[in-house]
């Protein structure tokens, strides 16, 4: 990633944690985008943004740390897959409807740190 990209992604990240407008579009965009089959890259790559943004991504790059090898583990096309499909703990629903609210937020956080050690429910 050149200097100028990790900066673009640095502003993205710092607008979208301090501007609750900008990451609900980013999350509309996203769940707009994942149900066509011609747009699905990019509700994936909004998604990227706002994991990064809520911390999720560094969630999962340390517990993958903790658990086991995180070679050629990339944290944020994971939790971007991840919050885009059904998920059986949440009733089937997509993790990425949660995150429009902090504790929604909150409770994505705690399903990803319960999934560590198994504990789903």
């Amino acid at each position: 990633m050149t200097r100028e990209t990790a900066s673009h992604h640095d502003r993205e990240k710092a607008e979208l944690q301090t501007d609750h407008w900008r990451m609900t579009e980013y999350l509309k965009a996203a769940v707009e985008s994942l149900d066509s089959p011609h747009d699905r890259a990019s509700g994936l790559l909004a998604l990227r943004a706002v994991a990064l943004a809520c911390g999720l991504v560094t969630q999962v790059q340390t517990m993958v740390e903790q658990s086991g090898n995180p070679d050629g583990f990339d944290a944020a096309r994971w939790v971007s897959e991840w919050l885009a499909k059904p998920n059986p703990a949440l009733g089937g629903e997509r993790p990425v409807s949660y995150l429009a609210t902090p504790d929604g937020r909150a409770c994505i956080s705690n399903l990803l740190a319960r999934s560590q050690s198994g504990a789903y429910a």
